[in-house]
C-alpha cells in the first residue's frame, strides 16, 4: 500500500457510520425513511463498487483487494439490506 487515506477522509467516514447506527434509533419521522433508505443505497453501491473493474484497477494492492471481495463487499451488502428493511418499516 503506497498511500493512506488523510486523517479528514477518515474522520467523515467515522462520523457517516456513526450515524448510520444512530439513525434506526431516530423519532420516527418521513426523514428517517429516507435518510435510511439513502443509507441503504450507499452501502449497495459500495458492495457494487468492490467488484467493478475500475475500483479493482484503482485498488490492485494485496490483501485489501482478495478482503474486499471476500469480506467487505458482501458485509457492505448485509449492512444495504438491514437498512432497507429499517426504511420499510420506519415508512409504515
Amino acid at each position: 500500500i503506497r498511500e493512506v487515506a488523510c486523517a479528514v477522509a477518515c474522520s467523515l467516514v467515522v462520523v457517516v457510520l456513526l450515524s448510520a447506527a444512530g439513525c434506526p434509533w431516530f423519532p420516527a419521522m418521513s426523514i428517517k425513511a429516507v435518510g435510511l433508505l439513502c443509507m441503504a443505497v450507499v452501502f449497495q453501491w459500495r458492495a457494487i463498487a468492490a467488484y467493478a473493474p475500475l475500483m479493482k484497477r484503482a485498488t490492485p494492492e494485496q490483501p485489501f483487494r482478495r478482503l474486499d471481495e471476500t469480506y467487505y463487499a458482501p458485509l457492505c451488502m448485509v449492512f444495504g439490506v438491514i437498512f432497507m428493511v429499517l426504511a420499510g418499516v420506519s415508512a409504515a
